[in-house]
Parts: C-alpha cells; sequence; structure tokens
C-alpha cells in the first residue's frame, strides 16, 4: 500500500525526488493535485494533503537544480566555442609554416626534452640557402635624405636567407607601391626613434620622391644612427624645447610620442607623469596648429584608450578636432593582424587638413582603415640554424632559467613534439612565465635589450635581425648602428620604442591617395 502523507510529516528523500521528477515533467500540480489525464502514481496518493510549505519548499529545489543544469549547459557551450576556435587558430597557424623543421641550433645549452631531441633528429635538413648578390650602391645622397644602403625589401631578405623555396604568406603590406604627385613629398618627425615612417614610405617606392624636413630625438644614439644614414634638413634634440615658428612645415608629419605613461606596464601616470612625458602632446599639438602639414599620424600604445585615461584620450581627440581643421580618426591595430607575427596592438591617430584635400566629402569616404591580411609565419623570420649563430641564452640561476626550464616542463607534458614543429615564443623575463605559438608577444624596450624571447625551433633568444625583421625594419641597420658607434643593446632598445612598418604602410598609403598626395603605381 502507497504511503500516506500526514499533515506537518517529513517525507522520505526517495519520495522527494520522485515528487520533483513528476513536478519537472508537468504531472503534478501541487496547488490542485494531478494534472488532468494524467495517472495517479502510489507514492503521490495523499500528497495534496500536505502542508503548504513544502509546496514551496519542492518549487525551490527543483528551481536550484535547474539553474545549476543552465550554467553546465553554458559552460560546456563555452568550452566547445573556445576548443573550436583554438583548432582554427592553430589550423590557419599551420597552413603558411613549413613542412620540415630545422634541426636544433648544437650552440644552444638548453634543450625541450629528449622525446623532442629525438624528432629533431628525425626531420630533414632544410636546402641550402641561395646567394644574394652584392648590387653596387652609389655614394651620393638623393631628396629623400639617404644614403646609399641596401635597398632590398624585407620579402626579398628573407628570399635570400631561405632561398628560392622559402615560400611566404601573401602579405598586402609588401605589395603596396604608390607614385607621388608631387616632384617631392616632404616629411618632418618627432620622437623619431628608427625613423620607422621613411621607412615606410621607402617601402612603398617613395623613397626617392620624400625629404626628410627635419627630425626631433631627445636620445643621443638615435640621433647618430639616424644620421648615419638619412640626411634631414634641420635636427631638433628637446621637443620641449625646439622655436615652433622657426620649423619648416610638411606634407606629412608623424610623432610616436612616449608610451610610458599610458602604458598598462608602467605606473600610468598618464599627463602627471613624474618624468614630464605626459607633457610632449601639447607640443605636438602647437606644431600641428601653427604649421598645418596636410596630414598627420600619431601612434601610442592600446592603453591611452583605457579606462583609466579615457578623460585624457577625449581631451586629446577634442583638441586635434579643435576649429575644425582637420578631419580626425583613429584605431588600435595589432601587427599580427597585417603580416608580422608580433602581437603588438597600438593606437593609431590620422589627421587631413581640411583646406589641403582635393575635395573634403571625397576624401573622408576614400579613407578606409585597412582590413586583416594574411600573417607570415614565425619560421620565415628566424635565421637558419646553418648560420652559425650563437644565440643568447639565460642567465644560470636565474628566475629567467627557472621560467625556461618550467615552460619547457609544460610543453613537454603535451605528450608531443608540436612545440618542436612550431616556434614557441617563451616570455622568460616577465614577472609571469608564458609560451605563445607561432608569434611573439609585443617587443618592448625593456624586453628587447634582454633578448625578448627564447624561441623552442632555435634553441635561443632572439637575435637582433629578427627582432628587426619582427618590426618589419632592415636587417642593415645592424651595420649601420655598428659603423655610428650604437652598441647592439642601444640598438635593440630602439626597436622596442619603434612602430611597426608593415601597420604604417598600409595606413599611410592611404592616407596619402585620400589627400591626393600619391596614386597607386600602374
Amino acid at each position: 500500500m502507497a504511503p500516506r502523507f500526514k499533515q506537518g510529516s517529513v517525507p522520505s528523500t526517495l519520495h522527494l525526488i520522485q515528487n520533483i521528477t513528476y513536478l519537472a515533467r508537468g504531472r503534478l500540480d501541487l496547488s490542485r493535485g494531478l494534472c488532468p489525464g494524467a495517472s495517479t502514481p502510489p507514492l503521490f496518493a495523499g500528497l495534496t494533503a500536505m502542508d503548504d510549505s513544502w509546496d514551496e519548499r519542492i518549487l525551490a529545489l527543483e528551481v536550484s537544480r535547474l539553474s545549476r543544469a543552465a550554467k553546465a549547459r553554458i559552460s560546456r557551450a563555452k568550452q566547445r566555442e573556445a576548443a573550436e576556435m583554438a583548432s582554427r587558430t592553430s589550423s590557419c597557424r599551420q597552413q603558411g609554416q613549413q613542412k620540415r623543421a630545422r634541426p636544433r641550433s648544437e650552440s644552444a645549452s638548453l634543450t625541450l626534452s629528449k622525446d623532442c631531441a629525438s624528432s629533431q633528429a628525425r626531420k630533414r635538413p632544410n636546402t641550402a640557402a641561395a646567394e644574394a648578390d652584392a648590387a653596387a650602391q652609389s655614394s651620393n645622397t638623393n631628396c629623400s635624405g639617404s644614403r646609399s644602403r641596401p635597398t632590398t625589401s624585407l620579402r626579398d631578405s628573407i628570399r635570400s636567407r631561405k632561398g628560392d623555396s622559402g615560400k611566404l604568406a601573401a602579405c598586402a603590406w609588401d605589395k603596396v607601391r604608390l607614385v607621388a604627385s608631387a616632384s617631392v613629398l616632404t616629411v618632418g618627425t618627432e620622437c623619431s626613434g628608427l625613423e620607422s615612417v621613411m621607412a615606410a614610405l621607402g617601402q612603398m617606392g617613395l623613397g626617392k620622391q620624400t625629404r626628410l624636413r627635419f627630425i626631433c630625438e631627445k636620445d643621443a644614439a638615435a640621433r647618430k644612427l639616424i644620421l648615419a644614414h638619412r640626411t634631414p634638413d634641420f635636427i631638433y634634440e628637446d621637443i620641449t624645447e625646439r622655436p615652433v615658428d622657426q620649423m619648416p612645415t610638411c606634407d606629412i608629419y608623424a610623432a610616436g610620442f612616449p608610451c610610458q605613461p599610458w602604458s598598462a606596464a608602467g605606473l600610468r601616470e598618464g599627463a602627471n607623469d613624474r618624468h614630464g612625458r605626459g607633457q610632449i602632446f601639447p607640443r605636438i599639438l602647437e606644431y600641428l596648429r601653427r604649421k598645418l602639414p596636410k596630414c598627420f599620424l600619431l601612434e601610442n600604445v592600446k592603453g591611452l584608450t583605457s579606462i583609466t585615461h579615457r578623460k585624457a584620450f577625449k581631451n586629446m581627440l577634442a583638441s586635434l578636432r579643435s576649429g575644425d581643421k582637420y578631419i580626425v580618426s583613429w584605431r588600435v591595430l595589432n601587427t599580427a593582424d597585417y603580416g608580422i607575427p608580433q602581437n603588438r596592438p597600438r593606437l593609431y591617430i590620422i589627421g587631413l587638413l581640411r583646406s589641403a584635400c582635393p575635395a573634403v566629402e571625397s576624401s573622408i569616404a576614400s579613407f578606409k582603415w585597412p582590413r586583416r591580411t594574411e600573417c607570415m609565419p614565425l619560421s620565415v623570420l628566424l635565421d637558419p640554424d646553418k648560420s652559425g649563430i650563437e644565440r643568447q641564452q639565460p642567465r644560470p640561476g636565474s628566475t629567467a632559467e627557472k621560467h625556461l626550464l618550467q615552460l619547457q616542463r609544460q610543453l613537454a607534458k603535451q605528450g608531443s613534439d608540436a612545440h618542436c614543429l612550431t616556434p614557441y615564443a617563451l616570455d622568460i623575463f616577465g614577472i609571469k612565465a608564458r609560451a605563445v605559438a607561432g608569434r611573439v608577444p609585443c617587443l618592448t624596450r625593456t624586453q628587447a635589450a634582454t633578448g625578448a624571447f627564447w624561441i623552442t625551433t632555435a634553441g635561443g633568444l632572439l637575435t637582433t635581425q629578427e627582432m628587426l625583421r619582427l618590426q618589419s625594419l632592415p636587417d642593415h641597420l645592424v651595420d649601420t648602428a655598428a659603423a655610428a658607434g650604437v652598441s647592439d643593446r642601444q640598438l635593440r632598445q630602439m626597436i622596442g620604442n619603434a612602430m611597426s612598418v608593415n601597420v604604417l604602410v598600409l595606413i599611410l598609403s592611404k592616407l596619402l591617395i585620400a589627400m591626393g598626395l600619391a596614386a597607386r603605381e600602374p
């Protein structure tokens, strides 16, 4: 005989579970008894005689169970979505990578694991690199303010190292070719650094049609390097002391003002930076208002757009737009999204002088921020092992070495030799160690000076030439810096502060076309 529940009695756990089950299936109505047409289960005989408080408790338990089940379903859906995204990202990265991995350098003092070493031994060596023909360079200077130097592009430089068989991804930044509308394009830069803007113009084929009117750089080593391969008309050492009224005007004005006050890696003091770096922007604004260059390009870190500095950033944009003289637009673009495997999100602000636009409305419509392009594999930018380069290693017993060993163990636990086929960039000098597959984290001034990242397939830290390639800068800057008396450490610090040339090419090409200063090469 089925049990009956008296008022105030406590049903057993089994009874309670069965009650909830029937409630979830819609076969039980606690206020009216059973649903019409439903058969009466023995366990529910006399259930309607229960106290009303039990109705509320049963309902609360069922709601709680359904809530937990919903959360579990959402969690599983997120995990499936993350796994699918990781799978798609991994497959995209592996499409452009070489099928044959290079053997590890014998000079590397640290290895990943015995399994990784054995898998490396099974790989076939790369083909011999092709000999690059040395072109005779003239000693004359041209109107671009550039001394004689190799004119090969980054793509040609890679092909000469990798041989004719080296396959590169189709990167739009390396295909852009422009012809200037005027005989000479004038350029002025402040916080000039490595002169990435001039390198970008040269990459687009405008090197002989540009004239460097002035530079402004506080770092003495950077000025020495600029003067070793550029010939600016005017040189200013301090942006806070230069005479704006006596400065020449230009068609293209560019400045990568200091990022430390706004960076998440710094103190985030903003305009109140203790070293005065937060007060550089007013000097830039002063030049723009007085000299009115036809277009400008400003670059800084993504942190300037964060909620911490939102008010300062809005004031900057309002200042640039004051007087309605410039059409101003901005975007945060990542270097890795435009051809070079470096995770480097940066803020870019562009301005078009309304009075210089051939047609204001058409200029606004014609300028479009560049779309993402295919990224070349990291392995293509690395020096081949047979080049005999002795890569730097972390100091024995240091925290960096401990981080390296920790990451090696983590990669070895994956149970495959994926980290032997795909170059992983190991960030071992930071507070928290991390491994990034197929690309490198952001190169900063501090990280670049210490060697930046340990590459698994190379068995050591990045070389200076590899850092230059990760910024789309030419290899010959290493020799130029040595001849100018600039140390390798100083050059690396400049690389960490430089603007990515590949992104500049895509932005400047659209900017010059919108302003009518250049057209695409027929």
